[in-house]
């Protein structure tokens, strides 16, 4: 009988007890061995104990407090890393006429395209480092100093952003966004990397909730915040860019939190899916492209809308709304799905029939811009109120129906490329939409021709519009190709996790069965993510995952997806 020495450097101990008549083992062994399995070899049932290594954890921050607040107090850290980004991507939509006044004042130009343009060049290098981002810190940088590094890109790319507004430097600015867009969108993935790390099982859930939730009130905050200290436009952004350092600064004390915690035996370690390899993308099917272009159609639709709604109620329609109140108006989306995104991800996990939700979303969305566009060519006047809570509610239903989709259409050891790829088409369709809206609305120069304003609204109803037809046209590829899987409910969705093949073109145990290896494994004994294989003479210990469906990487980018997470 053999032991892989590659489990053995994983464990302290090892021993092989057989197991008595009556099946059960003696309370000693129950407690000492957390971990095993039973197997036979002959006539005789053999439990492998594996005890796995203990390390002392580090020491409480406060021996007074009655629990220990050391994984709180980097649970704080993490949610600050993208707290100053996501407060400063949206300053230019925020403040964009008092932009302008600051730039006229100057006897410089600033129009709705070069507003537009700041939003475009951040997306444009997430095209290619939303594909390679994970990689990027898995496999070169490491967490931390990743983390540090696109920080550092965020905390840089503001600073010069800065400069170029207090100089009136149009050209500076633009660099600024562009340089803030190279870690914005990858320090998102550090900041998810961090708390997989930090935090498991049920705590897993609740703590990437949080994060996200926080992340979403530094985007909601800035909409109410920065529109107020703009009658001075140099002091709203540099209290942006102060936003960022603050994020910088917690991010260094996140780094020393997870090293010491990682000397001391603290994190939990995560198994991620294969990198992304381009060669993986000619192996999406139809279906899986078609989910790509529904989110390219859908979030432009509800982000771009973002960079153009506050001149939409400032002015057009029958009541006209101050820089102010119209910004205030547009955190009023983001404040609905910190609660909403979860409640609509736990009612397609309990209800079933994504596509159908997803379609739903897409007709809210629609309706949202068709009353926005009656708004503007004064036909009615409904509070913006009403219609942002309308939009955030479509907004987050499509976010928690439409990312957990793809996890049923690519196999789980290419879902790291899958949903690279689905991001990096997410951010083309959010570099390309700016630009062409700054030109529609370039082309009237009268500020009050309601054509500059509705135009846009037309385009976002058509964007709406594409993406439910998208849908039904998934609908259909789904019953026709895939059997109704993408759209089936609860029960039927468990129906399908127990084929052998689900998720994956085969599983580990399916190959070994292919190569002739007998299994015999009692999968009810324990926990163990290892399994026994061979005959009377030797046992072969192989690393099989056979309890678990998915590994703790691909639940994560799951739960993270149907949050809606994206920039």
């Amino acid at each position: 009988m053999s032991f892989d020495s590659s489990i053995q450097n994983n464990y302290d101990e090892t021993d092989y007890l057989i197991v008595p008549e009556d099946g059960k083992l003696d309370k000693a062994a129950d407690r000492r061995y957390s971990h095993g399995f039973n197997f036979k070899v002959g006539k005789k049932t053999i439990f492998c104990c594996a005890g796995p290594k203990i390390q002392p954890k580090a020491p409480w921050i406060c021996r007074c407090c009655p629990f220990d607040v050391y994984p709180l107090v980097m649970l704080l850290c993490i949610c600050f890393l993208t707290f100053g980004s996501y407060w400063v991507f949206d300053t230019p939509g925020a403040i964009q006429t008092q932009l302008t006044n600051w730039f006229q004042s100057d006897g410089k130009s600033y129009t709705n395209l070069d507003n537009l343009l700041l939003y475009s060049v951040y997306s444009i290098p997430n095209i290619f480092l939303a594909f390679f981002g994970g990689y990027i810190i898995d496999r070169i940088t490491g967490v931390r100093i990743g983390g540090l590094v696109f920080c550092g890109l965020v905390m840089l790319g503001e600073l010069i952003f800065c400069f170029g507004i207090t100089l009136r430097v149009y050209p500076l600015a633009l660099l600024g966004r562009f340089v803030f867009g190279l870690g914005g969108e990858t320090l998102t993935v550090c900041q998810n990397t961090y708390t997989a790390r930090w935090f498991e099982g049920e705590t897993l859930a609740l703590a990437f909730g949080l994060v996200v939730s926080f992340s979403r009130i530094g985007s909601s905050v800035n909409f109410l915040v920065t529109p107020y200290l703009a009658s001075n436009v140099p002091v709203a952004v540099w209290v942006g860019c102060c936003m960022t350092f603050v994020s910088f600064a917690f991010c260094l004390i996140a780094g020393g939190l997870d090293w010491y915690g990682e000397k001391k035996g603290r994190i939990v370690k995560v198994e991620g899916e294969e990198p992304p390899k381009l060669t993986h993308v000619r192996y999406f099917p139809a279906s899986a492209w078609i989910l790509f272009f529904i989110c390219f159609f859908f979030y432009i639709a509800v982000l771009t809308f973002y960079t153009v709604a506050s001149q939409i109620m400032q002015f057009s329609g029958n009541k006209l709304y101050g820089a102010e109140v119209a910004s205030m108006f547009i955190a009023i989306p983001n404040f609905v799905s910190i609660f909403a995104s979860p409640f609509f991800g736990y009612l397609v996990d309990k209800l079933g029939r994504a596509l159908w939700w997803l379609a739903s979303a897409s007709i809210l969305l629609m309706l949202a811009h068709v009353l926005f566009l009656c708004n503007a060519n004064s036909w009615t006047t409904i509070s913006p109120v009403i219609l942002m809570i309308w939009l955030g509610f479509a907004y987050a239903m499509g976010a928690a129906s439409l990312w957990p989709i793809l996890s049923h259409i690519i196999p789980k050891k290419m879902l790291g490329t899958a949903y690279g790829t689905m991001t990096s088409v997410q951010n083309l369709g959010l570099a390309l939409a700016p630009q062409l809206l700054g030109f529609i609305q370039d082309s009237y120069t009268d500020p009050y021709n309601p054509l500059r304003y509705t135009m846009p609204i037309f385009f976002f109803v058509f964007c709406a519009l594409i993406s439910f037809i998208l849908c039904c046209v998934l609908m259909y590829v789904d019953l026709k190709v895939t059997a109704g899987r993408l759209n089936c409910l609860p029960g039927e969705k468990k129906l399908w996790e127990e084929l052998p093949n689900f998720g994956e073109h085969a599983t580990e145990t399916d190959d070994l069965a292919d190569q002739g290896v007998p299994i015999e494994v009692d999968t009810q004994a324990s926990e163990s993510p290892y399994s026994a294989v061979g005959d009377e003479e030797e046992t072969v210990f192989v690393n099989v995952d056979i309890n678990r469906e998915k590994s703790l990487s691909v639940m994560r980018n799951t739960y993270l997806s149907r949050l809606g997470i994206h920039r």
